[in-house]
C-alpha cells in the first residue's frame, strides 16, 4: 500500500508539471470516448446502451465504455472530466498488484521495479487503450499461472475471466493476446496429457462475452479492412498461418507420444537473457527502418519454428515455467509478425511477452545491490531519456525517429518532465472558438505545413467537452469523396480552386509556425507529378492538395481578404488557424454546443423508443 501511495504521488506530481496529451493512436479510441461518456452521462443519465450510440461510433469495441460506466457508478465523473490522466492510475493499480503472485524477500522493490520498467511507464503515461490491455492479459495470465499452480483455485479462475473480458473488450490486441493464450494453454495441456475442461469452459464464455461489446458494423469495417489489406509481408502472412495450423495440429497429434527419454536440447531458465533478447529484437525492429521494406517474415517464422521445436523436445511435465515460456514466445512471435506485416506496427506488441520475461527474472534475482541498479537505470532512463531535438541533433534523421517509433507521438517526450504544449494549444483553440458564433456544426479543414503526428493532436472531433463546432480533416475524408475530388483536380485545377473558393469548401486551415509541429522534411513531391502518375495515391493526394491550394490562397491574395485569422497561442504562436468570412458573425453573441444539443434530441428519441 505504501509503494502504491508513493508511486501515485510521483505519478500525480508528473501529471501537474507536464500537463500531458495521449498518444495519436488513443485519441479517438480511447480518450474521448471516455471522457464524452462521461459528460453526457452528467447531462442525461448513466445509461449504457444509449450512450455508446453516441459517444463510441467507430469500429473498434465498446470496452473502454465499461471504465466509464464504472466510473459514472461512483460518481467520478467531475474528477476525471478536470483530471483525464487519472485513468491511468488503473494501470498503475494493475501494476502494484502483480508482486502478489511472486514468492520473494522485497516485495516492495519487486514492485518498484515493475512500476519503474519503461514499458509499464510507457503504457501508464500514454493514456494508451494498449497500456490497458497489456496489463489486463498480464494479469489474465497470472491468474491461469496460478490456478494451473493449484493455488486458489476457483478464485484464480474467476479473477482469470473476469480480467480477459476486460481485456478482449477492449481493443483487438486484447483479442489476439487471449488467443495466445489458450494456444499456450492447450499445447500445454496435450504435451501433460492433463486436460482441465474448466479452463476450455471459461476461455469459452470469456470469448462469447468479449464478443459482445464488438459492434456488428465495426467488427465488419475492420475484418474487411484487414481482409483488402495488401502490402510488402501478405504472401510471408499467409505462408505463416498455413505453417501455424500444420505445427499445431502435429504438436495435438503426436504430443501425447513424448516419451520420458527426450533429450533435453534448450532449457528455458535463464529469464534475464530472454529478456534481454526480446528487448533487443523488439528496438531492432523498430529502429531499423530497413527491416519493415525487406520480406524477411519467412526468415523470422523459420527461426521461430526452430525456437519452438527446441523448446519442444524438452519439454518437462507439469513445469509452469515451460508454460509461462511457451505463452512468452507465441505471443512475441505474433506480435513480430503482426508488426513486420503493417497490420498492427506498435510498439505495444511486444511489452506483453517482455514483461513476463522481465517479472520471472527479477523473482529469480536474489541479489539486492543488483536489483537496486537496475531500479536505477530504470529511473534515469524514464526521466530524463534525450528529446527529439537533441537526437536529431546527435544523430540526424534516424535519431529524429527513435522517438516517434517508440512514444508514437511528437508533441510530448514520456519519458522527460518537460511540458507538454497540446493541451495549452487546444485550450487557446476553445477559447478563440468560444467568442465566435460559428453558423454549422462542423467544417473540414485544411492542415498545412504540419507533421502528420500533429495533425492527429491538433484534431477536433465531435466532443461533449469542447464547445464550438467540430473538425474534419481534408485527409481523413472517405475515398469516395478523396476520388471525386482528384477527378475535379485533375481535370482543371486552377477552375476547380476557383470553385472552392467561391463554395469556401475549405472554411477551416490551420497551417504550422512552429519547428515542433511543422514537417521536418522537404517533399519533394509536387501535386503536378502526382496528377500525371495512372494510379496515384489517394492520401498523398490529400496531403499534396492541401498544399498546393494553401499556396493558390496566398498567391492570390484570397487567404487574406477572405479569411480571418488567430496565432494560438498569441503570446507564442505554434499554429496559425484561417477561419472563412463567411462562417463568421462577430456580432453575434449566441453560443452553442452543437455536440450537446444532438446528444440531447438523441436522448429524447431515446426515451420515446422505450416508452412505446
Amino acid at each position: 500500500m505504501l509503494t502504491w501511495i508513493s508511486c501515485f504521488f510521483v505519478h500525480y506530481l508528473w501529471i501537474q508539471n507536464v500537463d500531458p496529451f495521449p498518444e495519436n493512436d488513443s485519441i479517438f479510441s480511447f480518450y474521448y470516448p471516455i471522457i464524452n461518456y462521461l459528460k453526457g452521462s452528467l447531462l442525461t443519465e448513466n445509461n449504457f446502451f444509449f450512450l455508446t450510440q453516441f459517444t463510441h461510433t467507430g469500429d473498434y469495441p465498446l470496452g473502454s465504455a465499461i471504465l466509464a460506466f464504472i466510473l459514472s457508478c461512483l460518481s467520478l465523473n467531475q474528477i476525471v472530466l478536470d483530471q483525464p490522466y487519472l485513468l491511468s492510475f488503473i494501470i498503475l493499480t494493475c501494476a502494484c498488484l502483480i508482486p502478489l503472485f511472486f514468492k520473494h524477500k522485497n516485495k516492495a522493490l519487486i514492485s518498484l521495479l515493475i512500476i519503474t520498467n519503461p514499458f509499464t511507464v510507457l503504457c501508464i503515461r500514454s493514456l494508451s487503450p494498449h497500456g490497458f490491455i497489456i496489463f489486463f492479459s498480464l494479469l489474465s495470465f497470472l491468474f491461469l499461472k496460478n490456478y494451473l499452480s493449484c493455488k486458489n483455485k476457483n478464485i484464480n479462475l474467476l479473477a482469470f475471466s473476469i480480467t480477459s473480458i476486460l481485456s478482449i473488450s477492449i481493443k483487438h490486441l486484447g483479442l489476439i493476446y487471449f488467443i495466445c493464450l489458450f494456444f499456450a494453454y492447450t499445447i500445454y495441456a496435450i504435451i501433460n496429457q492433463k486436460k482441465d475442461y474448466k479452463i476450455y469452459f471459461s476461455f469459452f464464455v470469456c470469448f462469447i462475452m468479449g464478443s459482445c461489446f464488438y459492434t456488428l458494423n465495426g467488427l465488419k469495417g475492420y475484418l474487411t479492412h484487414v481482409m483488402e489489406y495488401k502490402d510488402h509481408t501478405s504472401g510471408s502472412l499467409t505462408l505463416f498461418i498455413v505453417i501455424a495450423v500444420l505445427v499445431f495440429a502435429f504438436i495435438s497429434y503426436f504430443g501425447s507420444y513424448k516419451t520420458k527419454n527426450t533429450v533435453k536440447v534448450f532449457k528455458p531458465s535463464n529469464w534475464g537473457l530472454i529478456y534481454l533478447i526480446f528487448v533487443c529484437l523488439s528496438l531492432f525492429f523498430l529502429i531499423n527502418e530497413v527491416f519493415l521494406y525487406l520480406n524477411f517474415c519467412v526468415l523470422i517464422i523459420c527461426i521461430c519454428s526452430v525456437l519452438f521445436y527446441l523448446f519442444l523436445s524438452s519439454f518437462k511435465q507439469n513445469k509452469i515455467k515451460d508454460f509461462i515460456f511457451l505463452f512468452s514466445v507465441i505471443s512475441f512471435v505474433c506480435a513480430t509478425l503482426l508488426f513486420l506485416s503493417d497490420l498492427g506496427r506498435s510498439h505495444y506488441l511486444f511489452f506483453l511477452p517482455t514483461l513476463i520475461c522481465f517479472l520471472h527474472f527479477i523473482n529469480k534475482t536474489r541479489n539486492t545491490y543488483f536489483l537496486l541498479l537496475i531500479l536505477t537505470i530504470q529511473i534515469l532512463v524514464c526521466n530524463f531519456f534525450p528529446s527529439s531535438s537533441f537526437l536529431k541533433e546527435k544523430y540526424g534523421r534516424q535519431g529524429e525517429k527513435i522517438p516517434l517509433l517508440i512514444y508514437n507521438a511528437t508533441h510530448i517526450n514520456f519519458f522527460s518532465w518537460n511540458e507538454c504544449f497540446v493541451p495549452k494549444i487546444r485550450r487557446a483553440i476553445n477559447d478563440e472558438l468560444k467568442n465566435l458564433n460559428l453558423t454549422n456544426q462542423s467544417y473540414l479543414m485544411i492542415q498545412e505545413n504540419l507533421h502528420p503526428y500533429t495533425k492527429a493532436v491538433l484534431y477536433r472531433p465531435m466532443s461533449l467537452i469542447d464547445s464550438g463546432p467540430s473538425f474534419y480533416r481534408l485527409d481523413n475524408l472517405p475515398h469516395q469523396n478523396l476520388e471525386t475530388l482528384l477527378n475535379k483536380v485533375k481535370s482543371n485545377k486552377q477552375k476547380t480552386y476557383k470553385e472552392f473558393s467561391l463554395e469556401a469548401k475549405f472554411p477551416l486551415i490551420m497551417e504550422g509556425l512552429s519547428p515542433f509541429v511543422t514537417l521536418t522534411d522537404t517533399n519533394q513531391n509536387t501535386l503536378q507529378k502526382l496528377l500525371k502518375k495512372d494510379n496515384p495515391s489517394l492520401n498523398e493526394f490529400a496531403q499534396l492538395l492541401a498544399i498546393d491550394y494553401t499556396h493558390f490562397l496566398k498567391q492570390s491574395g484570397e487567404l487574406n481578404d477572405n479569411y480571418i485569422s488567430f496565432n494560438i497561442p498569441k503570446d507564442k504562436p505554434v499554429v496559425r488557424l484561417y477561419l472563412t468570412k463567411k462562417y463568421y458573425l462577430p456580432n453575434s453573441t449566441m453560443k452553442q454546443n452543437y455536440a450537446t444539443s444532438e446528444l440531447f434530441r438523441e436522448y429524447q428519441k431515446y426515451k420515446r423508443l422505450n416508452q412505446l
